[in-house]
């Protein structure tokens, strides 16, 4: 338990196996704000690691007034990190109504499973506080649950010269509340532990790895669509700066979708190609496709076996 073991396990397996990816399975605590529940399935998008805070008892201006002993503050300085992309692009297309079959434990109440994408919190406390879950979530607002482990496992693999990714799946056993330790909360448990399980183990049957053909073929039609744009207007010395990209990089990061619209001419394409090289210099597998390639794409099940 903890970031330290986490950090000291995660080292020692790199040292042994030479991996390309390390996968944390487990359960956490879900948070009901963004939907998660008890039994449910986190895949996280990126590890939030909270434990470094500066600690201060600064009177407030309401202190001042009423000649009181200020209340200690935890301001967090968190450290994100992200989830490989590689495994989380195949998480989010991960579409099977069959893996749930596979569960042996009893589910405590009728219902299935849900996975639930999105930033996770990591420290070292075990929580059932649930003013510690409204102040991380003031900091971010979309966290969708909290464990213990994730920030050392993050930081090994981020600092080993080999560089495996990283990527968490999670069962929700309890809400970081005060029912945590009861028995109506306790029962989920061992549900909650086989979900993930199961969840990533059916998540590495679909085939995400390797993923080297489909990884050229990427390649392929990327470096064709790259040709065409230009980025420069005749008469500058330079692109324009476009704040698009930050935005679109920021929300990526987050593990939304992004659309660009507007008008011909506003530089749609540019700003494309533009994500297209920085994630390649980022090492990330990109498809940049001219949409007129896939016209004839009616439905979700014709993209599929488009691509």
């Amino acid at each position: 338990m903890g970031r330290v073991e986490g950090v000291n396990t995660t080292k020692d397996a790199i040292n042994r196996w030479s991996p390309s990816y390390v996968l944390l399975v487990g359960i956490a605590a879900g948070f009901p704000d963004n939907k998660a529940a008890l039994g449910d399935v986190l895949v996280s998008s990126l590890v939030v690691d909270y434990e470094l805070q500066k600690i201060s008892d600064d009177p407030t201006w309401w202190d001042k007034l009423l000649r009181r002993q200020p209340k200690s503050r935890e301001n967090y300085r968190f450290q994100p990190y992200n989830a490989d992309t590689r495994l989380l692009q195949a998480a989010q297309n991960f579409i099977t109504v069959n893996w749930t079959a596979r569960i042996t434990t009893p589910r405590p109440v009728s219902g299935k499973p849900t996975a639930r994408f999105g930033p996770m919190a990591t420290g070292d406390k075990v929580v059932a506080r649930r003013a510690l879950v409204d102040s991380l979530l003031r900091g971010w607002p979309k966290l969708i649950g909290l464990e213990m482990e994730a920030g050392g496992v993050a930081s090994a693999c981020f600092q080993s010269p080999k560089r495996p990714g990283s990527f968490m799946v999670r069962g929700v056993s309890d809400l970081a509340d005060n029912n945590k330790g009861t028995d109506s909360v306790e029962q989920w448990r061992a549900y909650a532990a086989e979900v993930a399980a199961t969840y990533a183990i059916s998540l590495l049957s679909s085939g995400p790895l390797p993923i080297e053909a489909a990884a050229s073929e990427f390649k392929r039609h990327t470096d064709h669509a790259l040709q065409n744009p230009r980025l420069q207007i005749p008469g500058l010395q330079k692109s324009i700066r476009r704040n698009e990209i930050e935005e679109v990089e920021d929300q990526l990061g987050l593990g939304m979708s992004v659309v660009l619209t507007g008008e011909a001419g506003t530089g749609k394409t540019g700003i494309g190609q533009m994500l297209a090289t920085a994630a390649r210099s980022a090492g990330k597998e990109v498809l940049l496709l001219d949409a007129r390639l896939v016209e004839h794409v009616n439905d979700e099940a014709q993209l599929r076996n488009t691509f």
